[in-house]
C-alpha cells in the first residue's frame, strides 16, 4: 500500500518526493528546518538500513545497532557538509533531547560534532574541543521563522500529529517536527 502520510510535505524536497514506497513507509518522523533562508527536510528512521539506502554511503562512526534513531538532512546530501543526527540506544523516549549531530564530508569523514542535551547544543571541532554553544527554545508555531505557507501545508496534512516547534535562540533557524498519527 502506498503511504501518503507525508505527501503534502514532498513539495519541499525533491529527494523526499523520489523515495520508494518502501523507504517512505519506514519514515516515522520528519523535521522541516529553516536555516539561513533555506528550507530543508530531515527524515528520521528507527533502523539503519533505510537510512543507509537514502544516504547512499556510510559515515564514520555511524553504525548499525548503535542508535535508536538515524536522521539525515536530505538537502545536505548534495553539499560539502552532510548533516546526520543520531539518538543512542535507550534515549529516544526520554523527556529531554539527547542526540548527537554530525557534519560529514562527501567521503563520509566526520568534520564536526554537536551534542544536544536538553535545550543546549554544544559544538565540537574534530579534535573534540568545545568551540561553541547554542540554546533552543520550544513552543508553538510562533517560533517558526520560515515561510508561512509551510504552516498551512502542515495543517492540511491530516495523518500527522500536531507539530512541535523549536528555534535556535541566537540564530535565524527554526524547526517543525512532524510525527505520524498512530
Amino acid at each position: 500500500m502506498v503511504d501518503d502520510t507525508f505527501d503534502k510535505i514532498k513539495r519541499y524536497s525533491v529527494r523526499l518526493s523520489n523515495f520508494s514506497d518502501n523507504i517512505t513507509n519506514q519514515i516515522f518522523s520528519l523535521i522541516l528546518c529553516y536555516r539561513q533562508g533555506k528550507l530543508s527536510v530531515i527524515t528520521l528512521f528507527d533502523s539503519y538500513e533505510p537510512f543507509l539506502e537514502v544516504c547512499g554511503m556510510e559515515f564514520e562512526g555511524i553504525e548499525k545497532d548503535k542508535f535508536d534513531t538515524y536522521f539525515i538532512d536530505l538537502e545536505s546530501l548534495d553539499s560539502d557538509k552532510i548533516r546526520v543526527y543520531t539518538i543512542p540506544i535507550g534515549l529516544r523516549e526520554q523527556e529531554t533531547t539527547n542526540l548527537n549531530g554530525y557534519y560529514f564530508d562527501r567521503n563520509g569523514k566526520k568534520i564536526f560534532e554537536k551534542k544536544y542535551i536538553g535545550r543546549n547544543v554544544y559544538r565540537y571541532n574534530i579534535e573534540g574541543k568545545l568551540v561553541g554553544e547554542d540554546k533552543e527554545e520550544w513552543g508553538g508555531q510562533e517560533l517558526w521563522t520560515g515561510p508561512q505557507e509551510v504552516l498551512e501545508v502542515i495543517k492540511q496534512a491530516d495523518k500527522i500529529n500536531p507539530p512541535d516547534f523549536c528555534r535556535k535562540v541566537n540564530k535565524d533557524q527554526s524547526y517543525a517536527i512532524l510525527c505520524r498519527k498512530p
